[in-house]
């Protein structure tokens, strides 16, 4: 049988510092890349709608073709943002 979680108390709960003190994580190295995936469609021959905000129902800021290769900078529920503004359908991509 599993063991029930004890709830969190006060002793449990580590005291978060300063944020203004952290020291900022090297940046990554030029050409460094989250997440290299291609364009996979159902119909080689449609596109995939590039959308300026994580949903079907923002604006199309343009359009990607079977095979076209992206890089994921963050996945965003099930989008992918590939720039500044563009999304795209996270089930339509295929890691490299």
């Amino acid at each position: 049988m599993p063991k029930k979680a004890k709830p969190l108390d006060q002793a449990d709960v580590i005291e978060q510092e300063d944020p203004a003190e952290e020291v900022p994580a090297d940046p990554p190295e030029e050409g460094f890349k989250l997440l290299s995936a291609s364009v996979s469609l159902d119909n080689p021959s449609s596109f995939l709608n590039v959308r300026a905000e994580p949903s079907i129902s923002a604006a199309c800021v343009g359009q990607l073709y079977q095979g076209d290769e992206v890089t994921v900078l963050e996945i965003v529920d099930s989008w992918c943002r590939i720039g500044d503004g563009q999304y795209v359908s996270a089930i339509k991509l295929m890691p490299r």
